[in-house]
């Protein structure tokens, strides 16, 4: 084997360990991101189902809960929906973006989480 073929041989069987350990952090990091996107939408399906609890409570209130309850219901529809717009952009983030989207996923959710119970102790 010529000095030349050796270096490129060499070259390979150094190259191909550093490849294969650099897909398989990429491909915990896709499972790990994955695993939080699907903890993240189950939370969003609990909040969901208060949010649905709360609109049930305020509609069976009296009328000046009610007048009050539509300010409580349309601000915590528009959290929701920023919610919704951060868990999107959580998705589709890179590598690069994930630290970032899910900062701000989590403090967007943690909002919603806060109105919720705003608009539960206000039933009380």
């Amino acid at each position: 084997m010529s000095g030349k073929s050796f270096s490129m041989l060499l070259l390979v069987l150094l190259l191909v360990p550093g490849c294969a350990k650099k897909a398989d952090h990429a491909e915990d990091e896709a499972a790990e991101h994955n695993q939080y996107v699907q903890g993240a939408e189950q939370k969003l399906a609990s909040y969901d189902a208060d949010m649905d609890s709360v609109r049930a409570r305020f509609a069976a209130a009296n009328n000046k809960v009610k007048a009050d309850a539509q300010a409580d219901l349309d601000s915590l529809q528009a959290e929701r929906d920023r919610v919704q717009l951060r868990l999107n952009e959580l998705k589709a983030s890179t590598e690069d973006g994930w630290d970032k989207a899910k900062d701000s996923f989590a403090e967007t959710l943690d909002n919603l989480e806060k109105a919720i119970d705003r608009a539960k102790n206000r039933l009380r």
